[in-house]
């Protein structure tokens, strides 16, 4: 097997030469991993007050009030299916000691499709509209 050594490699793409899923990066010691299982598919940051605004985001194409504290986020490209890695992070304005959490699913039910997935925000608790929520997905694309 050859290989190429070089402090800076410029490239516009990458395609694994056995197929185009087929790329891996040495990790940690000896260990390989799959460069497309590592990247992140979506993510999200959004104020959940009053009209929902998106932040910033990679991979959305709209945001959804369902209802307080309840939303969905519209992807751009779709996933495989509705059975990816879901990450969420929730956060008001507040340096006491209340709670906050966010949720991939409303009232015990997973929605969540190739296309959408549901995002619950919560205080102490209950349903509540967020100021700062951040969202990302790990999985495969269509």
């Amino acid at each position: 097997m050859s290989g190429l050594t070089a402090t800076t490699v410029t490239t516009d793409s990458l395609v694994g030469s056995t197929s185009a899923n087929a790329i891996t990066i040495r990790g940690e010691g000896s260990a390989t991993t799959s460069l497309q299982q590592g990247l992140a598919k979506s993510w999200l940051r959004f104020n959940g007050q009053n009209t929902p605004s998106i932040r910033d985001s990679y991979n959305v194409s709209s945001l959804t009030d369902s209802a307080t504290g309840q939303y969905y986020v519209n992807l751009t490209s779709a996933m495989t299916d509705g059975n990816y890695s879901f990450s969420s992070l929730g956060g008001g304005n507040s340096d006491s000691n209340n709670t906050f959490t966010t949720q991939y699913y409303f009232n015990g039910a997973n929605l969540a499709s190739a296309t959408a997935f549901p995002v619950c925000s919560k205080f102490n608790g209950s349903v509540y509209d967020n100021s700062n929520i951040s969202v990302l997905i790990h999985g495969d694309l269509a």
